[in-house]
């Protein structure tokens, strides 16, 4: 959806940081004071994902930021596809992807518990923010 499709449903303005201009091509908004450690990417001009590092915040299966990697095995499983950490050494990804691997979610794993959890497309993949 594109971010003024997404802010007619939050029912709140979504910003990019420091108020620069958007890059729609890739770019993040937040409701910077509103919902700090909850942010969107934006691609092509339309939201590719949700970045959560708010420990408040759930998924609908009830998995968090602070949670381990126990609980997360005890929740989903078999569904699970773990992957060695991009730049830490005893870091990992957790992933669940919807059947064709268009949309999923991934836990970003450090120290054995949740660090982030990123929602969205394939976009969830890139490490580095739009890159």
């Amino acid at each position: 959806m594109t971010i003024a499709e997404a802010e007619s449903l939050l029912k709140f303005k979504l910003n990019t940081f420091e108020n620069k201009p958007l890059d729609s091509e890739c770019d993040y908004v937040s409701a910077s004071g509103r919902h700090e450690g909850l942010d969107y990417m934006i691609q092509q001009g339309k939201i590719s994902r949700i970045e959560v590092s708010d420990h408040a915040i759930k998924t609908k299966s009830g998995a968090k930021v602070g949670d381990s990697t126990s609980k997360l095995k005890e929740l989903f499983g078999s569904q699970l596809e773990i992957e060695r950490h991009k730049y830490d050494d005893t870091g990992f990804y957790y992933y669940i992807w919807e059947i064709g691997k268009r949309h999923g979610v991934k836990f970003e794993i450090a120290a054995d518990k949740v660090r982030k959890i990123y929602v969205g497309d394939e976009s969830i993949d890139l490490v580095e923010g739009c890159f």
